[in-house]
C-alpha cells in the first residue's frame, strides 16, 4: 500500500486524486445551488465500516477490525485490509 510503504510515486497519485474529487464536489454544490436544489437531497457519503469494525479500528485494533470487516461486508483480505486503513487515516485527519 502506498501510505504504508512510502511510494512517493503513489503518495502524489492519492493527493492528486483526493484534490480532484475535492474539486467535483464542490462544481456539485455550485451547480445544485445554481438550480435551486437542497443540498440535502445530494446523496451523502456513507461509512464503509460497520461499527463495530470502526469501534474496533479507533481503539487499535486493527486486525480484529478487519475481521469484523471481511465478516459484515464479505470483502476479501486486501479490500478489508484497504476499507480500515481508508478509516483509519481518515480518522487522523479529523
Amino acid at each position: 500500500m502506498a501510505l504504508m510503504w512510502g511510494d512517493s510515486g503513489k503518495d502524489r497519485e492519492i493527493a492528486l486524486l483526493r484534490r480532484r474529487v475535492s474539486l467535483l464536489e464542490e462544481q456539485v454544490r455550485v451547480l445544485a445551488r445554481f438550480t435551486g436544489m437542497d443540498a440535502n437531497h445530494l446523496p451523502q457519503e456513507q461509512e464503509v465500516l460497520g461499527a463495530e469494525a470502526q469501534r474496533l479500528a479507533i481503539e487499535g485494533h486493527k486486525i480484529a477490525a478487519i475481521k469484523s470487516h471481511r465478516e459484515d461486508s464479505g470483502a476479501d483480505l486486501v479490500t478489508a485490509t484497504r476499507d480500515v486503513e481508508a478509516f483509519l487515516a481518515q480518522h487522523e485527519r479529523v
